[in-house]
């Protein structure tokens, strides 16, 4: 697993962690590509998460944009498969969405997290993970979805209504139903 949402490593360092993978056999590699500190895949229907989302690191909030292109993804998941390695992206929801929401505060959870509630975000998130599954030729893309805090939930104006609409008792029935939402998409 390599996490560049919190340090961006470019495309080199990548290629030599796929090369000692392949030497050790090692055949998934799980990439992180979004996080708290950053957005770090080109989605073209929606050119600002890298523009804006992909600023700053761990390290530096305000750290300029870094980012992979689709065409360097695409030389990457390449050079995996040369060496018989599935690339697994890992876009993280609903938590640890900061970098996301800069982009679309309209869909802002509260405390790191998106709004489950939006309909509008489904959409949003729909396109991405298309574009996504167009990209990586492997069977999974990760959605992250751990260490989500639910204390904001409750005070989002459309969180009762669409609750009662789902059919949903609690917050993590909340986080259930996203997952499950987004694993349909």
């Amino acid at each position: 697993m390599l996490d560049e949402s919190r340090h961006f490593f470019g495309k080199e360092q990548v290629f030599t962690i796929l090369d000692l993978m392949g030497r050790y056999k090692l055949n998934r590699f799980h990439w992180h590509l979004s996080d708290d500190q950053g957005w770090r895949i080109e989605i073209k229907a929606y050119p600002n998460l890298t523009k804006i989302g992909g600023i700053g690191c761990n390290t530096d909030s305000k750290a300029p944009a870094k980012f992979y292109t689709q065409d360097e993804i695409r030389e990457i998941l390449a050079y995996a498969a040369e060496r018989h390695i599935m690339v697994i992206p890992e876009i993280d929801m609903p938590g640890h969405a900061s970098a996301f929401v800069k982009v679309f505060p309209e869909f802002d959870g509260k405390h790191r997290t998106v709004n489950p509630a939006s309909e509008k975000l489904y959409e949003v998130l729909g396109n991405i993970y298309k574009e996504l599954a167009d990209l990586f030729p492997g069977q999974y893309i990760h959605i992250g979805g751990d260490e989500v805090y639910k204390g904001g939930w409750n005070d989002l104006p459309n969180m009762k209504e669409f609750m009662e609409k789902e059919g949903l008792k609690s917050m993590n029935e909340v986080e259930e139903y996203f997952g499950r939402r987004l694993s349909d998409t």
